[in-house]
């Protein structure tokens, strides 16, 4: 649905005239360049190791792994292609590195994906599987 160009000019001419509009939208505007800067200070920051001096001779560095690149692999043998089941609730980890926990129902594992009917979205969904962090099979039995 689209919008009046003449109502979108009346609410922003209101909004303009409303002193304490003005001062929210400032105060959500400087949080959110304050958070950006945050981060992506974080990125760009060394590591500081604590307690050393310059010219002081240290031990060669350690090459820095990805957090959980072990266990990614673990997590891999964990699944096979081929692999189903009737439940299953997992970590997952996307490309944002947002976590959110996932229950897919009816999946099966392939080619390095865990497809299946995923509980949160009510929709078939296909899962990275060295982004699946923690996870549980519950085995699904009818009642007789």
């Amino acid at each position: 649905m689209a919008i009046p160009v003449a109502m979108l000019i009346a609410a922003a001419t209101k909004i303009a005239q409303d002193e304490r509009a003005q001062r929210a939208a400032k105060s959500l505007w400087d949080n959110g360049v304050e958070a950006w800067g945050k981060r992506q200070n974080d990125r760009a920051a060394p590591a500081e190791v604590p307690g050393l001096q310059s010219g002081a001779v240290t031990e060669a560095p350690v090459p820095k792994q990805r957090p959980g690149w072990r266990a990614g692999i673990e997590r891999r043998m964990g699944f096979r292609d081929g692999q189903s089941g009737d439940l299953i609730q997992f970590t997952y980890t996307d490309e944002h590195g947002l976590i959110c926990e996932r229950p897919v129902g009816n999946w099966r594992c392939e080619g390095g994906q865990l497809t299946g009917y995923c509980l949160n979205r009510k929709q078939d969904k296909s899962f990275a599987v060295p982004q699946i962090g923690e996870w549980e099979v519950f085995p699904v039995q009818a009642k007789g």
